[in-house]
C-alpha cells in the first residue's frame, strides 16, 4: 500500500552516500534491500530498485546536493516508464526504464541518449 508522506530518503553503496529532502512523496512498499546502482552520467547517479505492487523503480539523484531527485515505477516489458522533471537546468529531464533488448532507435531519433541499457534519457 502506498502512502504519501514526508521524506528523507537515504541511499549509501560502498563509501558513497546521499541524501534527498522531498516534501511530499507517494511511497511504494520499496524492497529496501534490492536498490542497485544502475548508471553515473552528467553530475547524476540512476538507482533502480524493486517495489511490492510498482515493479521496479529508476531513481535519479543528483551527485552534488539533494536537488532535481526524480523517480518512476513500473511493470511490464518494453518501455516500463518514463518520468520528466519539467522546467530542471541541469542534466536531462527526462529518463525512462526500458527492459533488456527493448529497440530505442525511435527514441534516439527524438534526441534520447542511452546511458546504460536500459536508461535512455533527454
Amino acid at each position: 500500500m502506498g502512502a504519501v508522506v514526508g521524506l528523507e530518503l537515504r541511499l549509501s553503496i560502498g563509501k558513497r552516500r546521499w541524501r534527498i529532502n522531498c516534501a511530499y512523496v507517494v511511497i511504494q512498499d520499496l524492497e529496501v534491500d534490492t536498490v542497485r546502482k544502475a548508471a553515473a552520467s552528467e553530475g547524476f547517479t540512476y538507482f533502480l530498485v524493486r517495489a511490492d505492487d510498482a515493479g521496479i523503480c529508476l531513481i535519479r539523484i543528483r551527485d552534488e546536493d539533494e536537488s532535481a531527485f526524480m523517480a518512476g515505477c513500473g511493470t511490464g516489458t518494453g518501455h516500463v516508464t518514463t518520468t520528466s522533471l519539467p522546467g530542471t537546468k541541469d542534466g536531462p529531464h527526462t529518463m525512462a526504464l526500458v527492459t533488456d533488448g527493448y529497440a530505442t532507435d525511435d527514441l534516439e531519433k527524438d534526441g534520447w541518449t542511452r546511458i546504460q541499457d536500459n536508461i535512455p534519457v533527454q
